[in-house]
């Protein structure tokens, strides 16, 4: 296992070769999105052990803000869940 890093100001970029990912199934998984959201604002950020492997906006400048209020639920719960499974928290 390889010590995580994390930003102070900002992500630190990796291949996604150099963090065991398919640089292709990446590829595959912007086209996908970008084919579903048509003319809708989107921003993605995929991080593998504290390294940024994929940064995409879709339609938007990338200093630019957009709600996420009703995306937090979710994203809590999967990073929880996360967690429990992972031993760093007691399930109750």
């Amino acid at each position: 296992m390889t010590a995580a890093t994390y930003p102070t100001t900002a992500w630190e970029p990796i291949a996604p070769e150099q963090a065991g990912l398919n640089p292709d199934g990446i590829a595959r998984i912007k086209t996908w999105l970008d084919e579903r959201v048509e003319n809708r604002k989107y921003r993605f950020a995929l991080i593998k052990d504290g390294r940024l492997v994929a940064d995409w906006n879709h339609d938007l400048e990338g200093s630019q803000n957009i709600g996420v209020a009703s995306t937090w639920k979710s994203m809590l719960s999967n990073v929880l869940g996360m967690a429990v499974a992972e031993g760093k928290l007691p399930s109750a």
